[in-house]
Parts: structure tokens; C-alpha cells; sequence
């Protein structure tokens, strides 16, 4: 290792908490001996009520999956372990959200979760904890939607809600964590598990308490996550209401707050600025989480934008969005960009000056230049669009 790399890795580890290289050490050493343990039927007397207000868009039908663009065909069996398409790929296709859209027949919902049981013990990227996550969200809204109580389906819930609680993601935090939070929190309500809620519910504030800056951004500052954790939130909060279970105060109050943030650094059009990691068709839009607010009752303050770091200026015919944020999430960088003073423009409602945005997380040239400053309306060192281009500054 030259000095170079070195000094690199030391940049990076002195920003990092305590508890992220304790538990990052912990797990690798678990992993040596941690063997998944095997779900027990879970029989409940029944299941709580899940009403919808947001479907997922269309991603399965008739064992042809797609993703990020990407379809592929599954003739017999599917493979969960999938992974010609990079390992994104396959986090989507065990997230099972094709589960919840409108299209996905509950018949054939229940045939792809039993099958997935079935090849449980050969699964590989689908019992990390953040897929594991996602799909515990995804299998209790489309379980208690269609009101299918199967005790073994019931019993893999409860064994993946074990799983995540022996390793939540302590050793990166940030959304991660927070997703690992919001999925033991619908699962303690499923599984009507009341020592699960109260210590999910304790973890929640405490981390919405930390990740959610006083304008109500999130502290990643990245739109496209900020609205797939308000949408989470209002899924919880929808899933309380359903189930006439009070709600924490501090929930609702993030939640304006975030919906007052969302609402500030949106275009006209709905679109939001393709900031750090985000992409269009990833999370629900602007106007639909706005609704789906409206829709419980929730409405959001007016707070101007402050500590996240990024300015709107409006006028008749112009929208301008500008980056002057420091890194609020100095511990857990991972999906910002170097893109210091950048801006985006549109013009009536039509954008003008826009950057590449982000259309992969792999390791490779194209991940390294869209976060680098030359994918962006900003000023750019030589040396990094050189390294962008390949060339050997050595």
C-alpha cells in the first residue's frame, strides 16, 4: 500500500463512529460461525389491516421480472440468487416489491412467496439485512391487504424479523438502519409482538431524532432517499391508523417537516433535482407523497430551507436549485457526490440545465464519474477529469 492509499483510508476511518468499526469487526467475525436458523410455524388469530394508498409500478408478470430497465425470464423454477445483472439486480428481485402493485394478483403474490420459502435455506444477497428489510415491509402490506394467514409464511417473518434484530445495520447507519427500524416496526404489529414495537418504535425516534435535519431533509441529502423514508413513515403512520394504534407525536412531526422540505426543493413539475444518488421511477413522486399525506390528514409546515445545505430561487420563468451543503452524514458519505456549488435549472416547468444523475451503484469508471465533479454544473480540478478519463496521473 503506498502512501497515497493510505492516507485515503485514514481520511475516511477518522470520520467514522465508534460504534460502525465495532460493529463492521463484530459481524465479520460473526459471519464466520452464524448459522441462519430455521422459522417455526407462527399461528396468529388475526392479521392486522393494511389499506393501500400508493401501489408500487408494475415489475412481474408471468415469471418475467424487470428491473432497472432490465427484464429477464425465468422459464421453470426462479433463481433468487440471480445475479447476471449485478448484485442491484438482485436486491430488487428479493425486495419483492412487484408484491404490492396493482397489477399483481393475490394468487399469484402467494405462489412467489412460498416458492421463495421454499428455496429459503440456498439464498444468498437475500438474507442481507437490508433486503431481508425491504421484504418483511413488502410481505406484511401485501399479507395483511389480501388477509392470507399462513402459519409458516408467518413463522419466516418472524425468523427474518430475528435475523435483522441480530444484525441491524449498525456498521453503516444512515438509511440502512432506518430502513431495518421501519421494517421490525410493521413486523412487531403483524406478529402482534409488543416488546418488538416498543423497542422499534424507541429505535425510530431515536434515529429520525438524528437523520432528519431542522428544514426536514434528511441528512444524506439525497431527494430521491428523502422520499422513499418519508413514504416508509407514512406507511407506518398509515399502518397505526389502520389499526387504531396511537401514534408517536414525533412521527407525525418529522413527517411535516419532511413533507415542508420535499415540497420546497421540488420543481413546479413535480420533478425533484437529481441530486447526489437519485434517479427518476425509484421512489414515489413529489405530488403522490404529497397526496398520500392529504390523505391522512397530515399537513406539512412551511419551513425554509436551512441546514441541508441547498437554495431555491424562483421566479416567473426560472427554478433554480443550488448545493452549497457540507456533508451533514460525514460518518456514512456513500451516496453523495462531489458536486460542491452545482446547480440545476428549469425553465417553465422544463428542465434546462440538469447533470447525469445516477444509473448505477456498481464499481466501475461510469459510478466513479457520475459522483465526480465533472457530471456536474460545477467547477472541476483537471487532475479528477483525467482520472475520470483513465489516465495514470503517476
Amino acid at each position: 500500500m503506498n502512501l497515497k492509499n493510505a492516507l485515503r483510508i485514514y481520511h475516511t476511518i477518522k470520520y467514522l463512529k465508534w460504534k460502525q468499526i465495532k460493529f463492521q469487526l463484530l459481524y465479520r467475525f460473526k459471519a464466520l460461525y452464524y448459522k441462519v436458523p430455521n422459522p417455526v410455524d407462527v399461528k396468529l388469530e388475526k392479521l392486522p389491516i393494511w389499506k393501500p394508498v400508493l401501489f408500487n409500478s408494475k415489475s412481474y408478470e408471468n415469471g418475467t421480472f424487470c428491473f432497472l430497465n432490465v427484464e429477464q425470464t425465468f422459464e421453470n423454477t426462479i433463481d433468487w440468487n440471480f445475479s447476471d445483472y449485478g448484485k442491484l439486480w438482485t436486491y430488487n428481485l428479493n425486495y419483492f416489491e412487484f408484491l404490492n402493485s396493482k397489477e399483481c394478483r393475490s394468487k399469484d403474490g402467494y405462489e412467489l412467496i412460498k416458492d421463495y420459502c421454499l428455496q429459503r435455506n440456498k439464498l444468498i444477497d437475500g438474507l442481507e439485512p437490508y433486503p431481508v428489510s425491504l421484504r418483511i415491509m413488502n410481505w406484511v402490506k401485501f399479507l395483511t391487504f389480501h388477509q392470507i394467514n399462513d402459519s409458516y409464511i408467518n413463522g419466516v417473518i418472524a425468523n427474518d424479523a430475528k435475523i435483522l434484530r441480530e444484525h441491524l445495520e449498525f456498521h453503516i447507519l444512515a438509511n440502512h438502519l432506518l430502513e431495518n427500524i421501519f421494517a421490525l416496526y410493521m413486523a412487531s404489529i403483524f406478529l402482534d409482538d409488543k416488546v418488538l414495537y416498543t423497542k422499534s418504535l424507541k429505535l425510530l425516534k431515536d434515529e429520525l431524532n438524528e437523520q432528519i435535519l431542522k428544514d426536514g431533509g434528511h441528512f444524506e441529502q439525497s431527494p430521491m432517499y428523502h422520499q422513499i423514508i418519508l413514504y416508509r413513515l407514512l406507511d407506518v403512520i398509515n399502518f397505526n391508523i389502520c389499526n387504531k394504534i396511537d401514534i408517536d407525536i414525533l412521527l407525525i412531526s418529522k413527517v411535516k417537516k419532511m413533507l415542508s422540505w420535499l415540497e420546497k426543493i421540488s420543481f413546479s413539475n413535480g420533478d425533484i433535482p437529481y441530486i447526489n444518488d437519485a434517479a427518476p421511477d425509484i421512489a414515489p413522486t413529489t405530488v403522490e407523497l404529497l397526496n398520500y399525506a392529504k390523505y391522512l390528514d397530515i399537513n406539512y409546515l412551511q419551513l425554509p430551507l436551512s441546514d441541508s445545505g441547498y437554495r431555491k430561487v424562483n421566479t416567473s420563468n426560472y427554478e433554480v436549485v443550488v448545493d452549497v451543503a457540507n456533508i451533514a452524514s460525514n460518518y456514512q458519505p456513500g451516496h453523495l457526490h462531489s458536486d460542491s456549488l452545482q446547480f440545476i435549472m428549469y425553465s417553465k416547468g422544463r428542465p434546462l440545465f440538469v447533470e447525469t444523475g445516477t444509473s448505477t451503484y456498481e464499481k466501475n469508471k461510469l459510478r466513479n464519474y457520475q459522483r465526480s465533479s465533472a457530471a456536474h454544473n460545477t467547477v472541476a480540478l483537471v487532475e479528477e477529469i483525467l482520472m475520470m478519463s483513465g489516465v495514470d496521473l503517476e
